[in-house]
């Protein structure tokens, strides 16, 4: 089995910080001689907190409003000439709407349907930064799972303090930069899918 950054990252890394956070609550004490167990156990966990967090991909949606690929192929303001927000614009909306359309052979193609379509061409070309997007997208996501897990955890653990809800600082960051790279990622899908059409 081939391990590639993006599983150390998202399934270890995370996978560890949140197991190391629930050793207290189940009465343990770390122990380095269990070192190498901790690592299994810690992948394990990595691997379900991603899973938790495809599964509640929607509700993620919902608290940036809506999909960035919805946003991304609805046609474009005409003043502003891009879609998008301020930060994260599309400039080629119309354009990449138009062949999506042609390709689909259907007019009232939805955005999700046309996304589809751009993923296919996508998704796993190794020549284009797609994957590397994807992969990014995929860590802020488990990043945000771990961090909304953890944080009533911190809190059952150190009480009201001050200190624990501080928990809540990264919790904030880790969903704003999901946020971010949401838009990253569909933004770069439909890049290289107008990329690939026009070679």
């Amino acid at each position: 089995m081939n391990f590639k950054n993006y599983d150390i990252l998202s399934n270890l890394v995370l996978g560890y910080i949140l197991l190391m956070a629930l050793l207290p609550m189940v009465g343990m004490a770390f122990e380095w001689k269990a070192s190498i167990a901790y690592l299994a156990i810690a992948y394990v966990i990595g691997y379900m907190i991603n899973a938790i967090g495809s599964w509640i991909e929607g509700f993620y949606y919902m608290t940036i409003g809506g999909k960035p690929s919805d946003f991304f192929l609805t046609p474009s303001d005409k003043r502003k000439k891009y879609s998008g927000h301020s930060r994260i614009k599309f400039y080629h909306t119309d354009e990449v709407i138009r062949m999506l359309k042609d390709e689909l052979k259907d007019e009232n193609a939805s955005t999700g349907k046309m996304f589809a379509v751009a993923m296919r061409y996508t998704n796993s070309d190794e020549t284009t930064r797609v994957p590397d997007f994807n992969a990014q997208y995929a860590f802020a996501r488990s990043l945000l799972t771990t961090m909304i897990i953890l944080t009533p955890i911190v809190i059952t653990q150190y009480g009201v303090s001050s200190q624990a809800w501080l928990v809540l600082v990264p919790l904030f960051i880790s969903w704003y930069r999901y946020k971010d790279r949401a838009y990253y990622y569909a933004r770069e899908v439909l890049l290289a899918y107008l990329q690939k059409k026009k070679h």
